[in-house]
């Protein structure tokens, strides 16, 4: 096999390097999940919770009591009253009324409207399961090696046709 021709297999090879790089980051990436809680002021969730009847409460599928929630998940839900948002850093509530990974509004997501019988009002709550990745060293390391295969991919296969180019012409 020419010269060139292994540069310009090379160059390839790098390319297609540089461009699995970052699937195969991503799928073996460390990923972290967390619980928010929010309480938000307008939108879907909001208008849902403010349309609510009083008379058709124990048919809502959403509606929950107060006092029904866990020490924990009380503890959680006023701190997302008194911030707007919290996030929760441990595993949900196995017991409690959210489920985080199938919520019924989307998945990883839900509207729930919180019932304070001592007021006889309702708030709404929001919960999000959110993902991060817990290593970004490997997500740096794979960004950088990418561009350089790119990089050097590039340089290889135009070696090897500049190569075989000149070959043919001279």
């Amino acid at each position: 096999m020419r010269r060139s021709t292994r540069l310009a297999l090379l160059g390839f090879v790098l390319l297609a390097t540089a461009f699995a790089l970052p699937f195969v980051d991503f799928v073996t990436a460390d990923w972290d999940r967390d619980y928010r809680y929010r309480t938000p002021t307008d939108g879907f969730c909001a208008d849902a919770v403010a349309d609510l009847p009083d008379e058709s409460v124990e048919s809502e599928d959403f509606v929950v009591d107060r006092a029904d929630l866990s020490s924990a998940a009380l503890a959680d839900v006023r701190r997302a009253e008194a911030n707007g948002s919290y996030t929760v850093e441990r595993e949900a509530d196995a017991d409690g009324p959210f489920f985080f990974p199938s919520d019924h509004v989307a998945r990883g997501t839900g509207c729930y409207a919180l019932y304070d019988a001592e007021r006889e009002t309702y708030r709404a709550l929001v919960t999000e399961a959110v993902d991060h990745r817990t290593d970004t060293l490997q997500r740096r390391t794979a960004r950088l090696g990418s561009r350089a295969a790119a990089a050097l991919g590039v340089l290889s296969l135009l070696a090897g046709v500049v190569g075989a180019a000149r070959r043919r012409l001279g």
